[in-house]
């Protein structure tokens, strides 16, 4: 039986079609399976591809995006500060 290689988190990034940025996020906040070798984060793809089976819809829902980009935006406008036409 073959053994899976490990893959890059590029290389996951490339499979799902998404940003590398969202994979990193993801590993960190420990939602997305990857083992750290030294200093790099590795993936095995059917690992990764159960997880998006399963966990992924819950993470990456469209209505969680909308509501993280109304709270960035709320934070980054001041009511204080006057806006110059």
């Amino acid at each position: 039986m073959p053994v899976e290689p490990w893959v890059s988190l590029a290389e996951v990034a490339k499979h799902l079609d998404i940003h590398v940025e969202t994979v990193r996020r993801w590993v960190l906040s420990d939602a997305m399976p990857a083992t750290k070798i030294g200093k790099v984060w590795r993936f095995k793809v059917s690992e990764v591809d159960a997880w998006a089976r399963t966990s992924a819809a819950k993470i990456a829902s469209p209505a969680r995006h909308v509501a993280l980009a109304k709270t960035k935006a709320k934070t980054k406008s001041s009511p204080n500060k006057k806006r110059t036409p």
